[in-house]
C-alpha cells in the first residue's frame, strides 16, 4: 500500500554575522522608526543547518489533493509556506486531522512588519522544479531576514494560496529563537512511497 509523505527542509541563517545583540536591537529600532529602510549586508552564518523535518497532511490537503488530481476541481495556482510560534501540540501528530488555517494556524503565526512574508511557490516547474523517485520538490524560499525579533519559532506550515486551506504542518525538531537579521530558508517534499 502506498502513502503520502511530507518532509520539509529548513536551516536558519544569521545574516547580520558579527553584529551584538544591542547593535540588533538599535537596527530593530531604526527600521521600525523609519530612519533606516533595510538591513545592511555583511557576512552570513549558519545558525541551523538544512534539517529534514516530517509533517502531517491535514484534510484540507489531502482533500484538494485528491480534488485536483482525481475531479480536475480546484488546482491552486500556488502555495504558501509560513511559520508559526505558539506551540500547536508537542509535535504535528498533536494537530488535529480537523486543522485549518483559520482555526488552528492564524493566530499563532509569525506577525507581519517585522520582516515576515509567507513564501509563495507557484504549482509548475518553477516552484516545484523536481520530480523524481515518486518525489516531487519545492524550489527553495527565503522567509526574511527578521526586521525585529520574531521570538519563539516552532512549526512550519503549507497553504493552499488562494483560499488559505491548509496543507501540511510540521514542528521543528528544536525551538528557533529568531533575532533581528535571522532568515528562514524552506523547502517541501511530496514522497508517494
Amino acid at each position: 500500500m502506498s502513502k503520502l509523505r511530507g518532509v520539509y527542509h529548513h536551516r536558519v541563517v544569521d545574516t547580520l554575522d558579527g553584529i551584538s545583540l544591542g547593535e540588533r536591537s538599535a537596527l530593530s529600532r531604526a527600521i521600525l522608526s523609519g530612519s533606516l529602510k533595510e538591513l545592511p549586508r555583511l557576512g552570513e552564518r549558519i545558525i541551523s543547518p538544512w534539517t529534514p523535518v516530517k509533517n502531517k497532511l491535514v484534510n484540507e490537503g489531502e482533500d484538494s489533493i485528491l480534488s485536483t488530481y482525481f475531479q480536475s476541481q480546484n488546482a491552486p495556482a500556488s502555495f504558501l509556506l509560513g511559520l508559526a510560534k505558539s506551540s500547536l501540540g508537542a509535535d504535528e501528530t498533536a494537530v488535529a486531522e480537523s486543522a485549518t488555517y483559520a482555526g488552528t494556524i492564524a493566530a499563532n503565526e509569525v506577525g507581519a512588519g517585522i520582516g515576515y512574508a509567507q513564501g509563495a511557490l507557484t504549482r509548475d516547474l518553477t516552484g516545484f522544479p523536481t520530480l523524481a523517485a515518486q518525489k516531487v520538490t519545492s524550489a527553495t524560499k527565503q522567509i526574511g531576514p527578521a526586521t525585529g525579533d520574531w521570538g519563539v519559532v516552532r512549526f512550519q506550515f503549507l497553504l493552499v494560496a488562494t483560499s488559505n486551506k491548509l496543507v501540511s504542518v510540521a514542528k521543528f525538531p528544536a525551538d528557533h529563537n529568531i533575532l533581528t537579521g535571522y532568515r528562514f530558508d524552506v523547502y517541501w517534499e511530496l514522497t508517494l512511497d
